[in-house]
């Protein structure tokens, strides 16, 4: 039976983003929040930022499909007051990364949730973050197709 799983498939993709070492190196993976973030976070970070899911019915095939949505946010790195990386750069960098650890790979949505993902990256938005001039967001959008 289709159900929402949309819960499984934040849970497994946060996941991935944290293990995944080439990400830690620009994003430290305390910094990659479920939703909520804490009060004055560290830049970079990268959120969770949109999730919905869609029953998917088949034949054969029982699951869903969910659009997933992560934010990523930078500001500039200065080193002895100098900027040594504009925000947008950082931020273009996060980007990359993520799409590279989520796209065309395949979850096991855990052992109490009999289940698999497939994810497919579906683009990417670089701006500047509106509330703070000195600030860039990444929104990267995917895909996952959830078989049950």
């Amino acid at each position: 039976m289709a159900q929402d799983s949309s819960f499984h498939v934040r849970r497994a993709l946060i996941a991935a983003l944290k293990a995944d070492t080439d990400l830690a190196a620009l994003v430290p993976p305390d910094s990659i929040y479920p939703g909520e973030i804490i009060a004055d976070p560290a830049y970079p970070l990268i959120m969770f930022t949109d999730g919905e899911a869609a029953p998917l019915r088949r034949s054969c095939i029982d699951g869903a499909t969910i659009p997933v949505t992560f934010t990523a946010y930078a500001k500039p790195r200065y080193e002895a007051k100098q900027m040594v990386e504009t925000a947008e750069d950082i931020v273009r960098k996060i980007s990359a990364q993520i799409s590279k650890a989520l796209d065309r790979k395949k979850f096991t949505l855990g052992t109490d949730y009999e289940a698999v993902a497939h994810t497919r990256w579906q683009g990417s938005i670089h701006r500047r973050n509106g509330g703070e001039s000195n600030a860039w967001q990444a929104v990267v959008r995917f895909s996952a197709r959830v078989i049950s």
